[in-house]
């Protein structure tokens, strides 16, 4: 079977692909979907271009796309209409638990004619945290909802430490491991499945929308 990747860079996506290929399923493009308006990812705020390179570590093609305010579904169905020429039957996302998101892209799906592979689904959050550590991955937080989180978070590793202070947080509102209601967000740097690893660079901390952004001012693939 050949599946396209929804792909924002963070590590339920990367998890999700991961799961997808062991299984033997053949992925040839990831897609990415970029802010019209920002040449930034629409779903996480990372760099077009960091997310363009995390393809490029893994030795993957990608599709990114800009995508204007309510047109997000009609982009989505084109690039599926594309690829199903080439043999792409399937899509693979890594939604874990948000029933009405999971019923949008079931119909999206159908309407588009392909099927949704959903490797992550209705999955205990904490455990899926520890396969992504297990497995090597390695990956920062650049976002977090500035009422639940604070900016200290911000460049922290994905690690068994930061799985036991989630836990332990008693903020304003309990906070999902995963960040599935969209508590935090995450770059991938390296895993098993990069060739090459990124090296970023941090830089300031700005706060728009409700979320503390961290900039990555510089970023390069380096020899693993």
């Amino acid at each position: 079977m050949k599946a396209i990747c929804s792909w924002s860079g963070g590590k339920d996506c990367c998890l999700a692909l991961y799961k997808a290929l062991s299984e033997g399923i053949e992925v040839p493009y990831l897609v990415n979907f970029i802010n019209e308006t920002v040449d930034k990812s629409l779903s996480h705020g990372a760099d077009a271009e960091l997310i363009s390179l995390q393809s490029k570590a893994m030795g993957l093609q990608i599709l990114q796309r800009q995508v204007a305010r309510g047109s997000y579904e009609q982009v989505m169905k084109t690039i599926i209409q594309d690829v199903k020429q080439e043999g792409v039957s399937a899509q693979i996302f890594g939604d874990i638990y948000l029933q009405e998101h999971k019923d949008w892209l079931d119909r999206v799906c159908s309407e588009a004619g392909i099927t949704p592979i959903m490797p992550l689904w209705h999955q205990d959050t904490e455990q899926l945290m520890y396969d992504f550590i297990s497995a090597g991955f390695e990956a920062i937080v650049i976002s977090v909802k500035s009422d639940v989180m604070g900016q200290e978070w911000l460049g922290q590793r994905l690690d068994h430490g930061f799985v036991r202070r989630l836990r332990e947080h008693t903020g304003k509102a309990p906070i999902d491991i995963c960040g599935e209601n969209g508590e935090y967000h995450t770059i991938v740097i390296d895993g098993p499945l990069f060739r090459s690893r990124l090296e970023v660079q941090t830089g300031d901390v700005v706060e728009d929308d409700g979320h503390f952004f961290l900039c990555l001012p510089q970023y390069k693939l380096a020899t693993k």
